[in-house]
C-alpha cells in the first residue's frame, strides 16, 4: 500500500488522475473516454442548475428555493475553480514523487525510518477513511430524507412546481412522467458530488502529509548521517551533500506546492467559517426529521476545519525540527568543513516551511480556533436576526 492508494482511486473516479500514469494503452484509452463523458455530464449538470436557478428567479418562487439553488450554483462554481487550479498547476502529477520516496524507504532497510513511514501511512489511512465516512453519511442522509418524503407523499401528489426532489435541477420534460430519470440523475449527482468532495480534500491532505513525512525522515537520517557513509556517499562530506540536496528538494516540494494551492487554502479559509455557522444555524432551526443530516454535515465541516490546520502545522513543526536533528548529531566529532555544511543546514532549518492562506498568513493550528470563533460569531448574529 501507498499514501497515494486511496486518493488515486478517488481521482480515477473523477477522471483527474494523470493519463500518463496509466501504462496500459488500452486502459488509458478507455480512461480518456470515461474522462470526456464526465466532462459532458458536468456541463449538463451545470447548465441544469443555472437554468433552474434563473427560472426560479424569473417566476418569483420562494426566497428559500432561490437561495438554496443559488448556494448550490456557487458551490459548484467554487469546486470547479478548485479543480481548475489543481489541473492548471498539475497537482495530481506531484504524486509521481511518492514512488521515488517510498521506494527509497523500502530499500533503506532502516527500521526507524520504516516504522515512521508505516505509522504515517496508518494515520493517513484513518484520515482518508474518516473523510470518506463523514462525506458518505452527509450525502446519504440528505438523499434518504428526500426519498422518504417522496415515498410518503407519492409521485402523483408531489408538486414539482413548489418543491424540487433533492436538487433544484431543470429538466426539459415532464418530471412526474419520467420520475425514474429524475431520481436516478439526482442520486448519481449526489454520489459524484460526494466523490468530488473527497477528491478535493484527500488530494491536498495527502500531499501535505507527504511533505511532513519527507521532512521527518530527513530529520531522522540527519541525526545519524555519519552511519550512511558508503550508502549515500563514499565519505562523510559526500554523504552530507546528499542530505543537503534532499533537504533542498523537500523545501522546493513544499514551496512549489504552496504556490500551487495557496488560493485553494484561501477559498477554504473564507468558506469554512460561513459553512460552520450556516450548519450551526441549520441545526437550531431544522426539523427533527432532518436533524441527523445536520449533525453529519456539521461533523464533516468540523473535520475539514481541523484537519487542514493540523496537518499544515505538522509541516511547519517538522521543518523546524531539521535544525534540532543537526544539533543532536555528532557534529562535534567532525572537521571544520563538515561543521560548516551542518551549520548551513541548521540555519536553513530555522526558517519554517508553511502553507499560506492565499498571499496572507500561514495555515497553522491556531487557524482552526480562529475559524470556529468566527463561525460562532456568525451563527450568533444569524440567530439574533432570525429571532427578530
Amino acid at each position: 500500500m501507498s499514501l497515494a492508494s486511496i486518493p488515486k482511486i478517488c481521482m480515477l473516479m473523477w477522471g483527474i488522475w494523470p493519463p500518463e500514469f496509466i501504462k496500459n494503452p488500452s486502459l488509458r484509452t478507455w480512461y480518456l473516454i470515461y474522462k470526456y463523458i464526465l466532462v459532458v455530464y458536468v456541463s449538463i449538470l451545470a447548465g441544469s442548475l443555472i437554468s433552474e436557478w434563473i427560472r426560479l428567479i424569473i417566476f418569483h418562487k420562494s426566497a428559500e428555493r432561490i437561495s438554496s439553488s443559488g448556494s448550490l450554483v456557487v458551490t459548484i462554481i467554487l469546486l470547479s475553480i478548485k479543480m481548475l487550479i489543481y489541473q492548471k498547476n498539475k497537482i495530481p502529477q506531484r504524486f509521481a514523487k511518492f514512488v521515488e520516496v517510498e521506494t527509497d524507504i523500502e530499500d533503506s532497510n532502516d527500521p526507524e525510518v520504516q516504522k515512521i513511514y508505516y505509522t504515517v501511512l496508518r494515520y493517513d489511512r484513518y484520515l482518508n477513511i474518516g473523510v470518506i465516512i463523514a462525506t458518505t453519511l452527509a450525502v446519504s442522509s440528505f438523499a434518504i430524507i428526500d426519498i422518504i418524503k417522496l415515498w410518503e407523499i407519492g409521485v402523483e401528489a408531489w408538486n414539482f412546481d413548489e418543491a424540487s426532489f433533492m436538487y433544484e435541477l431543470y429538466f426539459p420534460f415532464d418530471k412526474k412522467k419520467y420520475m425514474i430519470v429524475v431520481v436516478a440523475f439526482n442520486l448519481y449527482t449526489i454520489y459524484m458530488g460526494g466523490v468530488l468532495n473527497v477528491v478535493c480534500l484527500l488530494l491536498i491532505y495527502t500531499l501535505i502529509v507527504f511533505s511532513a513525512l519527507q521532512l521527518r525522515i530527513l530529520r531522522v537520517r540527519l541525526r545519524k548521517f555519519h552511519t550512511f557513509v558508503g550508502k549515500y556517499g563514499k565519505d562523510i562530506s559526500e554523504t552530507l551533500y546528499y542530505f543537503i540536496v534532499k533537504h533542498q528538494k523537500s523545501i522546493e516540494f513544499v514551496e512549489t506546492l504552496n504556490q500551487s494551492v495557496k488560493y485553494v487554502m484561501l477559498i477554504e479559509f473564507l468558506l469554512n467559517s460561513a459553512n460552520v455557522a450556516s450548519v450551526l444555524f441549520y441545526i437550531i432551526t431544522v426539523k427533527s426529521t432532518d436533524f441527523f443530516y445536520a449533525i453529519c454535515l456539521l461533523a464533516l465541516q468540523l473535520l475539514q476545519v481541523f484537519v487542514i490546520a493540523w496537518i499544515s502545522n505538522e509541516v511547519k513543526l517538522e521543518s523546524l525540527k531539521v535544525a534540532d536533528a543537526v544539533y543532536d548529531s555528532p557534529w562535534y566529532e567532525q572537521d571544520e568543513k563538515i561543521k560548516k555544511l551542518l551549520h548551513i543546514i541548521l540555519l536553513r532549518g530555522q526558517k519554517p516551511l508553511t502553507f499560506t492562506i492565499g498571499p496572507f498568513k500561514p495555515m497553522v493550528a491556531e487557524t482552526a480556533i480562529m475559524t470556529i470563533q468566527a463561525a460562532y460569531s456568525y451563527a450568533t448574529l444569524m440567530m439574533k436576526t432570525y429571532n427578530k
